[in-house]
């Protein structure tokens, strides 16, 4: 009797937990379920993040019943694994274990059985990791196969299971079939049959593993139900789960298992050649290392702000680490940034902070050898390079998980320190400063340094430039008020100019979201017009912009008065207030901006529909 078992493993593609599932009862389980009715003697074992779960939970009650009294009755297999679907090589190794234990501590509660067996894809596994899945309290894992993986023998099925061994700890390995993995991705489930019968003879007691997955709107399970029935109407097919076949089959022995696949260093040099993905993956190790648990505490007794804090840690390395490349999608990005926000507001709340805070810090946060300054509150986080050229470069509202970069779309010399400023040709007009033949020359710090100062619970970056240095410079203020999470203060100084010279500034500031939808601008007075009347605003000191899709409301005001532009930037609007103005004795002349950013109607329509 061989001894056979099938292994579903359930992908939910970043942001869509909802259509997966609804996809996956559809076409997945429902014919699946039928069937174990049917043929009594039928087991598989099933594998899915906590997101699946909790999706089918609320959306697919009776299905979510039915697939428990299987669990129940042990036909069916909750397979361990991590709680968000991570690849696990991504992450530290306290991580690995955490959302191991965190997948088997939501499976315990809900299903009452803590899963033994659990899956781990070949193109993540290294060896160290062995030793993070018995400390998260499995004993064997299933290998699935990458069915694109070419660099495999053919020669005759797998079958058996062997131990692997880290830091002499055992762990059980189910390696799954290749080609059979192939066969099934490919729907060509009406080849296993005859796969099976001329493989016969060689596969012993078992187990064999046939691996499949379900991703996206695919899962395949009628095909699947096809072979279900051809291995219970069959003779000498045992249907087992992967913890009946351990029991039943004596292992193959102890052999290391090398790493296998695209392994842990090739995931590595994808995200680092990305960016993105590699400043993500800064930050949510920061994250991972704010959260660390204390020594006394143990999972079951945390208090509820550590396991909120832990939950949104794994959660953000669920989306921004979990796709076939191990960089996220563009699609996918802005629910990975969004998750990120939300887990280190999360692991906010684990220090000792007075409400209305503000701070401000130098640091390498992304990991790259170069230093940034993060100018943060509750709501509101302000990303300056003083290093780099790239300046003022992303605003995050934190509040509602959204992030900005803000790229202007041109180029120009020693943007540090601040937002873009040039001194323009007299007479510039909005056309010649967009098409850039009105920019003179770009200002900004010059051969100086940054301080950060906190004066009575205030937060500033100080950029000011060397006294010897030559030529027009811009040194900055670029603070935020105790009290003032949403407002962030511009004090810009132009210097190095010829004394009582006149000349004419552009400052470029964001304002916006980049949303085109639903949006107008206002005045003071409350009166509202649409963004093509606001390209030209007269003299004045500041204009509003109501973004109804994102329920953001944007304010910028500026001083002295002035005209302003309104442009269109790489990723956001662009208010540009332009001065004409003469240098005093010393050849400096002084200005202020205001950057307002009120999220509350964004605020009140997550509440709403999280109610």
């Amino acid at each position: 009797m061989v001894r056979l078992v099938i292994a579903v493993r359930v992908v939910a593609p970043v942001g869509r937990p909802t259509e997966t599932v609804d996809a996956l009862v559809a076409d997945g389980l429902q014919p699946l379920l039928e069937q174990f009715d049917s043929f009594p003697g039928l087991s598989l074992a099933f594998s899915a993040g906590v997101p699946v779960w909790e999706q089918l939970d609320r959306r697919h009650p009776e299905v979510a019943s039915r697939v428990g009294e299987l669990i129940g009755t042990g036909q069916i297999e909750p397979l361990g694994g991590p709680a968000c679907d991570v690849v696990l090589a991504a992450v530290p190794g306290r991580d690995r274990i955490g959302q191991v234990k965190a997948q088997g501590d939501w499976l315990e509660t809900r299903w009452g059985v803590r899963p033994t067996c659990g899956w781990v894809p070949h193109q993540i596994w290294e060896p160290m990791m062995a030793d993070d899945l018995v400390e998260a309290e499995l004993e064997s894992v299933i290998l699935l196969p990458d069915p694109a993986e070419k660099s495999r023998s053919r020669r005759s099925i797998r079958s058996g299971w062997f131990y692997t061994e880290s830091d002499g700890r055992l762990l059980g390995v189910l390696p799954a079939d290749e080609t059979l993995a192939e066969l099934v991705a490919d729907g060509r489930v009406d080849d296993l049959p005859d796969r099976f019968e001329t493989s016969r003879q060689q596969l012993g007691a078992g187990p064999v593993v046939v691996a499949t997955l379900w991703g996206g709107d695919r899962p395949s399970g009628r095909p699947l139900v096809r072979l279900l029935k051809w291995l219970a109407a069959g003779d000498g097919w045992d249907l087992v789960t992967p913890s009946t076949a351990l029991e039943q089959t004596e292992s193959r022995g102890r052999y290391s298992l090398p790493e296998v696949g695209k392994t842990g260093g090739l995931w590595r040099l994808e995200r680092d050649r990305d960016p993105v993905a590699s400043n993500l993956h800064a930050r949510l190790l920061d994250v991972s290392r704010r959260i660390v648990r204390p020594e006394s505490a143990s999972g079951d007794f945390l208090d509820p702000a550590h396991r909120a804090a832990r939950w949104g840690l794994y959660r953000a390395q669920g989306a921004a680490a979990s796709e076939l490349s191990g960089v996220p999608r563009p699609e996918s990005l802005a629910e990975a940034r969004r998750l990120l926000l939300e887990a280190e507001r999360l692991a906010d709340r684990l220090e000792d902070r007075q409400a209305g805070w503000v701070d401000v810090m130098a640091e390498d946060f992304s990991l790259d050898g170069r230093t940034e300054v993060r100018l943060q509150s509750e709501r509101l986080t302000a990303w300056i390079d003083p290093v780099a050229g790239r300046g003022l470069h992303e605003l995050e509202l934190r509040d509602i998980g959204l992030s900005l970069p803000l790229l202007t779309g041109h180029a120009g010399d020693g943007t540090s320190g601040g937002p873009p400023a040039w001194l323009l040709k007299p007479g510039a007009d909005r056309e010649s400063f967009i098409d850039g033949s009105s920019r003179l020359v770009s200002v900004a710090p010059r051969e100086g340094q940054f301080t950060l100062t906190r004066p009575g619970g205030s937060a500033w970056l100080i950029w000011e430039s060397d006294d010897e240095a030559g030529g027009p410079r811009m040194d900055w203020r670029i603070g935020m008020e105790a009290g003032e999470g949403g407002r962030l203060l511009f004090k810009g100084c132009v210097a190095g100019l010829e004394p009582r010279t006149f000349h004419h500034l552009a400052i470029e500031m964001p304002l916006g979201t980049g949303s085109k939808d639903d949006c107008y601008g206002y005045d003071r007075q409350g009166r509202c017009h649409d963004l093509e009347s606001i390209n030209e605003l007269s003299e004045g000191d500041w204009v509003g912009l109501i973004e109804e899709q994102t329920g953001v409301d944007w304010s910028l005001g500026w001083s002295p008065a002035t005209p302003a532009w309104r442009v269109r930037g790489a990723a956001t609007e662009l208010i540009v207030p332009h001065w004409t103005f003469q240098a005093d004795e010393a050849g400096r002349w002084e200005f202020r901006v205001e950057l307002t950013v009120d999220t509350s109607a964004a605020q009140a329509r997550q509440l709403g529909r999280a109610a």
